[in-house]
C-alpha cells in the first residue's frame, strides 16, 4: 500500500515542493548567520521541513527591532526643528 501512494505524482509533488521551500529558506538563513552545523544538519536531513522549521522559529539569533528616531532624540533633526519655530 505504500508503495502505491508513493507512485501518485499528486501526493508525492506537493510534499516535494513543503520540503524544498522550508529547506531552501532554512539553509538561506543559516549561512545568512553563519551557522555551519545548521546548515550541514539541514542539508543533510531530510524532515518534510520539520528541522528547518524548528531552526527557524526557535534557534535563530534575535535582531533588534528597529527603532524611529524621535524629534528630541537626534541632533539633525532638533537642529532643523529649532530653525523652523
Amino acid at each position: 500500500m505504500p508503495a502505491d501512494l508513493l507512485n501518485q505524482w499528486y501526493v508525492v509533488l506537493p510534499l516535494v515542493a513543503w520540503e524544498a521551500g522550508w529547506k531552501g529558506y532554512g539553509l538561506w538563513k543559516a549561512a545568512k548567520n553563519s551557522q555551519k552545523y545548521w546548515f550541514v544538519a539541514m542539508l543533510l536531513v531530510n524532515s518534510l521541513g520539520i528541522l528547518p522549521i524548528v531552526y527557524l522559529k526557535f534557534y535563530q539569533p534575535k535582531t533588534p527591532e528597529p527603532t524611529t528616531p524621535s524629534p528630541t532624540s537626534s541632533p539633525k533633526l532638533l537642529a532643523s526643528h529649532r530653525r523652523a519655530k
